[in-house]
């Protein structure tokens, strides 16, 4: 059947119809075979056809559609390639995707949420076994990992952070962290290893057991370290306090065995029980100057000097018998003018023939010289007929009875002894 292009605007009527028996409201059916339709406006048309895909509207056009080629739907699955963002909820008995899945609310699923990798907060998951995080895959966290039960790594595990935990930590293998591994409770291990210096509360049972414990840097403390058993040291050992036993009278140093070879001390003093063994004035000082302290010994060989002792202090010999090998020279004192004899004086040699006028000598006390005390008194210049020389008692002391003795023959002398109380003899 032949046609006309028809130009303008063409009003319809009430009902458009091929057929003209047809009644009022009837609408057009059957198939438009003489032509494609294509000049046929108010039609909607879809754009890319594709098996399965989902159409949808272009740019609000009532008559534009199109094919969504990246929205399959076979009836069963709906396929998406790109990205889903959902501003509530997206609910599926499966829910699979090659990308990623972005929702600003909650992602629901009556059935599984499987994935290559899960990223994000999964404090609010439950039911997760130990068997569910297994596998050779890594699993990322931005925020942490969280259990209430217990974490179990069979191999190495490498912590950019910190390790915190309120529970057990249990390792197979080894924890290398680069940052803190922090617990609220017991750590344990066979043995430890590092630097031990920024631990505190650490008690003797802390680190007893039959294992030993090594360090290649050393062992701090800045309390004490106490050694219930025998300690050896293959190295010097330094200490900068105190070593103090922990019992008085319980403990040596060093044995019959086994003695020290060299003890070294400075001028400082080395308490023997209640007495001291000290240096002074590059002297040898025994006790505090207390005049019944003394040494026990066998025999004492003084190479020079012999025995030097402190004015007022008393030197015992308590011999039977006494051998010297050798001469004997005791203390001289010269005077020429008046002179009280001291008791550390012996030998008083009076030089008379240098005197103007006669001079006296005065004994000490009597009760402050030793039983048996003696004093050599001599006219060394040989002139005391010229001026004569008084030896006087103090106070009431006498000397054979008389408080005085006058020397008046030339080189003349007189040996006097003491009680130790009152009196004087003349040998």
């Amino acid at each position: 059947m032949a046609y006309n292009n028809i130009s303008g605007t063409v009003f319809l009527p009430e009902l458009f119809s091929t057929r003209l028996d047809l009644g009022a409201n009837s609408i057009i059916s059957g198939n438009l075979s003489a032509s494609d339709g294509a000049e046929i406006i108010n039609i909607p048309r879809v754009a890319l056809p594709n098996n399965n895909s989902l159409i949808t509207n272009v740019d609000g056009d009532s008559n534009s559609f199109i094919c969504e080629s990246n929205l399959i739907f076979d009836g069963g699955t709906l396929s998406v390639t790109g990205d889903v963002t959902a501003s509530l909820g997206v609910s599926a008995s499966v829910l699979k995707t090659a990308d990623t899945i972005v929702n600003t609310t909650h992602l629901s699923s009556s059935l599984n949420i499987s994935g290559a990798a899960f990223y994000g907060d999964g404090s609010n998951l439950t039911g997760i076994a130990a068997g569910g995080a297994s596998g050779s895959a890594r699993h990322y966290s931005t925020t942490g990992l969280e259990t209430s039960g217990y974490l179990k790594v069979s191999g190495s595990t490498t912590l950019g952070g910190a390790l915190s935990s309120s529970n057990v930590i249990y390792a197979v293998g080894s924890i290398s962290s680069s940052g803190d591994l922090a617990v609220t409770g017991a750590a344990h291990a066979t043995t430890y290893y590092g630097d031990g210096s920024n631990l505190t509360g650490i008690g003797a049972s802390a680190i007893s057991g039959a294992a030993r414990h090594y360090s290649t840097t050393g062992l701090e403390t800045s309390g004490y370290l106490k050694v219930s058993g025998s300690t050896t040291l293959a190295g010097n050992v330094e200490i900068t306090g105190n070593v103090v036993p922990g019992t008085a009278d319980t403990y040596d140093l060093g044995s019959a065995a086994k003695p020290w070879r060299n003890l070294y001390v400075s001028s400082s003093t080395i308490y023997l029980g209640t007495d001291t063994l000290k240096v002074e004035n590059d002297n040898l000082k025994f006790g505090s100057g207390s005049t019944n302290k003394g040494f026990d010994v066998g025999f004492m060989n003084f190479v020079n000097n012999g025995i030097f002792m402190e004015q007022g202090r008393l030197f015992k010999l308590r011999a039977y018998q006494i051998q010297l090998f050798g001469g004997i020279g005791y203390v001289r004192k010269v005077v020429a003018d008046d002179y009280t004899i001291r008791d550390v004086d012996y030998l008083v040699g009076i030089q008379s023939d240098t005197l103007s006028n006669s001079i006296t000598l005065t004994l000490p006390d009597a009760d402050a010289l030793l039983n048996g005390q003696t004093f050599v008194i001599k006219d060394e210049g040989g002139a005391v007929h010229t001026y004569p020389v008084t030896v006087s008692c103090a106070g009431s002391d006498t000397i054979d009875g008389k408080n005085e003795v006058v020397l008046e023959s030339p080189y003349t002398s007189i040996s006097v002894y003491c009680n130790g109380s009152n009196k004087f003899f003349i040998m």
